[in-house]
């Protein structure tokens, strides 16, 4: 179970969504895992389980996500809880890197 909340994380990490801060977040229901960030790409898995996107930290490195999953006779299972993705610090590592390379081409 563990691999599966952990490839269903890393797919909120592919897809790269990035909300800014402060702005109204609707529910985000993930169910499929695409080869790259285009919905006409091949389909590389289809989520078997529910897996909802509510809220996004102000330094965008946090996520709050729901996952469910139904285990038939046994009942449906849910857990809400906060995901540490460093999107927001990624994003900044990326952008000194660029400011970096602007600089060396002007000098």
């Amino acid at each position: 179970m563990r691999h599966g909340i952990a490839a269903i994380l890393l797919f909120i990490f592919i897809t790269g969504t990035v909300f800014a801060s402060g702005d109204s977040l609707p529910l985000a229901k993930i169910e499929t895992l695409y080869a790259t960030p285009n919905i006409r790409s091949n389909l590389v898995y289809r989520i078997p389980i529910e897996v909802v996107l509510f809220e996004v930290s102000e330094d965008v490195n946090w996520y709050k996500v729901r996952i469910a999953f139904d285990l038939g006779i046994l009942g449906k299972y849910s857990y809400i809880g906060w995901t540490e993705l460093p999107v927001g610090k990624i994003l900044a590592a990326r952008e000194e890197e660029r400011q970096t390379e602007i600089a060396e081409l002007l000098n």
